[in-house]
This record gives C-alpha cells, sequence and structure tokens, in this order.
C-alpha cells in the first residue's frame, strides 16, 4: 500500500487503522522531491514511487513490528522471570530468617563441607538452598559473635580442621590422620587455635601408635610451656568458643574453661606484672627504710663527737 502526501500527511488515526490491518504501508512525500513546478510530471512520480529514497518513510512496517514485538514479549518473558526470582529470594531469605538456632547450627557443618567442594548453594528443606555465609551471619545475630569469621569458615580454617578431626575418628581412618591437626599446629593464622584441635583430638580419640602419642604429647607440653611463659603464638581468641562447643558437643566442656584463651593469658601476665610491681615496690620501701636507718645511725654518732 502507498500513501501519497501532497498538502497532508498520514495522521494517527489513518496509522492505527493501517498497522489495524496490518497493511504493509510507505508514505510518499513529494514536498521533498526537488522541483519549483506547482504540479508532478507521471514520470517523477513513477520515479518518486520506484527509485527515490529520501522521500519515503514506512507508514507501518509489518516484519519490523513483528520484530518489535517479538522483543517485547521476550523482555515481559524476562521481566516475569526477574520477578519470580525477586520474589523466591524473598521467600528463602525468610525461610532462613525463620529458622531456629538449633536448626541453623545443625546446617552449619553440612553447608560448610558442601561449599568446601562445590562453592555453591546447598539444597535442604522444601526445596530453599543456603550458603554456609547466611547461615554464619543469621547464628551471628542470635547471639554467636564472629560466627562469619573467614578463619572459622574457609576450607583448610578452623571448622575445616576440626571436623576432620572428628570425621577420622568416627571413620576410624589411620591415613592422613594429622592433617587437621597438622594445619592447626604449622599453619600460621591458625596456631593460636591449636588447642581446640589438641582439644578435639581428646574428644574424638584416633587409634593412635606409641609414636603418635608421644607426638601428641610432646605437642601439648609444647602449648603449655608457650603460654606458661607468656607467649601469646598458642593463646586464641575465645570468640568462637561458644558456636564450636554447639558443633562439637564432645568439647563443650572443655572451651567452656578459661585455660588457653588470650584473656586467660592476658589476665596471668597482668597478674604476673601486678605482683613484680607490689614485689618491686616492697623492695624499693625495705631499700627506703634501710637507707633512712643508716642516716639515723649516722646522726647518733655525729652528736656523739659534738
Amino acid at each position: 500500500m502507498i500513501e501519497v502526501a501532497v498538502t497532508h500527511r498520514v495522521d494517527a488515526a489513518k496509522r492505527a487503522l493501517i498497522a489495524r490491518h496490518g497493511l504493509a504501508c510507505i508514505e510518499i512525500d513529494l514536498t521533498l522531491l526537488t522541483t519549483k513546478q506547482r504540479r508532478i510530471m507521471v514520470d517523477q512520480l513513477q520515479s518518486a514511487v520506484i527509485d527515490d529514497v529520501q522521500c519515503k518513510s514506512w507508514v507501518f512496517n509489518p516484519a519490523l513490528a513483528r520484530m518489535v514485538r517479538s522483543k517485547e514479549l521476550e523482555l515481559e518473558r524476562e521481566d516475569n522471570k526477574l520477578l519470580k526470582a525477586g520474589q523466591r529470594e524473598e521467600e528463602r531469605q525468610q525461610w532462613l530468617d525463620e529458622l531456629s538456632t538449633e536448626r541453623l547450627i545443625e546446617l552449619l557443618i553440612p553447608a560448610l563441607k558442601n561449599y568446601w567442594l562445590t562453592e555453591g548453594y546447598m539444597s535442604v528443606d522444601d526445596g530453599y538452598k543456603l550458603l554456609p555465609q547466611e547461615v554464619a551471619a543469621r547464628l551471628g545475630r542470635r547471639g554467636f559473635k564472629d560466627a562469619d569469621d573467614t578463619v572459622l569458615l574457609k576450607k583448610d580454617g578452623i571448622l575445616h580442621c576440626l571436623d576432620d578431626i572428628r570425621s577420622r575418628h568416627l571413620s576410624k581412618c589411620s591415613v592422613g590422620k594429622w592433617d587437621g591437626l597438622a594445619r592447626l599446629a604449622e599453619e600460621p593464622s591458625l596456631q593460636k587455635y591449636l588447642t581446640l584441635g589438641l582439644m578435639a583430638l581428646k574428644a574424638y580419640p584416633s587409634n593412635l601408635s606409641v609414636e603418635d602419642l608421644d607426638r601428641v604429647s610432646k605437642l601439648r607440653q609444647k602449648v603449655k610451656e608457650s603460654l606458661d611463659a607468656g607467649q601469646r603464638t598458642y593463646a586464641r581468641p575465645a570468640s568462637h568458643d561458644a558456636l564450636i562447643g554447639r558443633l562439637f558437643t564432645p568439647m563443650c566442656n572443655a572451651v567452656s574453661m578459661p585455660y588457653g584463651t588470650l584473656t586467660a593469658l592476658q589476665e596471668k601476665i597482668d597478674a604476673r606484672q601486678a605482683a613484680e610491681r607490689e614485689k618491686a615496690a616492697e623492695r624499693a620501701r625495705v631499700e627506703a627504710e634501710r637507707t633512712a636507718a643508716i642516716r639515723r645511725e649516722l646522726q647518733i654518732e655525729d652528736a656523739k663527737w659534738t
């Protein structure tokens, strides 16, 4: 269909009518032809219809309209998909928030094991999925301080090492039995948590040889001597103890004790320094009294000769 415009262009109503009927239609605007004549000849009109592109424009292009509609439908589907995904995420977050503390504690280690292997979500109740960081963050809001600490959650971190010790106890595995404990003993960023590994080994005993028992004994002695000397190498922050006691219940009593914590060590150091200050003050007092006594004796002697 061709519309020829001389004095009046195709208006909106007519455009809508053409589009509604799906008619392919172009408009030829003869005013754009380079002619000074008021009239246009047949050959000029023929050339305008067939050859000239400057004076033509689409009123309605069915193929283009189909492409636009297809893209609109695609965008609508994407919008609906994003909307549904947003709704599902809101439901998932609400479900996570409503989980009990006991359930969060129950899910943390399995979620971590899955994450250490896949770095992805773990599917759980009612088709929902979660990340260990999400569980830890909620435990942090439930009173377990620093539950989302990286050194606690990361692969080869504290919980990984403790779970390794427990897993080898439960499976009675003798191969690589030192993996978890060795990481705590040797990795500089983990050494201050070695006491937790020794507690785990006691709570989850393995079938150790005489040589292995001697190795553990030497390790315990090394930690004891370091703490007794007031060194901080093996003194652990106690911020994770409450959560670890809930995750590894046979360790609960041990981690509740202050020994081996940074706080207990600092209290010991403070007490030792206070005692040293008190002794120094006492020595100073005794020395002052001795000096005063000597002066008095000298004054008495001087008085005898005057």
